[in-house]
């Protein structure tokens, strides 16, 4: 009786998973590069002015801060409005 030796078949518990990179991890360094880009492309000193405040800073900081002002407002008057609707 000539048996040869079994090799393993492949199970369905993915021991044969492909390496596989998350789509969201991809999007993550992309923003970073991007992020470097913008930092290193706006380096310049600018004066700016905001009500009673008179700074001067990098361009790169001024844009970041009001985008980041711009987000946190979105969500709070996102916020008060869901909150409305949930009331009627």
């Amino acid at each position: 009786m000539n048996e040869e030796p079994r090799t393993p078949e492949a199970k369905p518990g993915g021991e044969n998973k492909k390496l596989s990179i998350p789509p969201g991890l991809v999007a993550a360094v992309l923003l970073v590069v991007a992020l470097i880009f913008f930092v290193v492309q706006n380096g310049d000193s600018v004066a700016f002015e905001w009500l009673v405040f008179d700074m001067t800073g990098p361009l790169w900081v001024v844009i970041l801060v009001a985008a980041a002002a711009g987000a946190v407002l979105n969500e709070v008057f996102g916020f008060v409005r869901r909150r409305r609707r949930r009331r009627r």
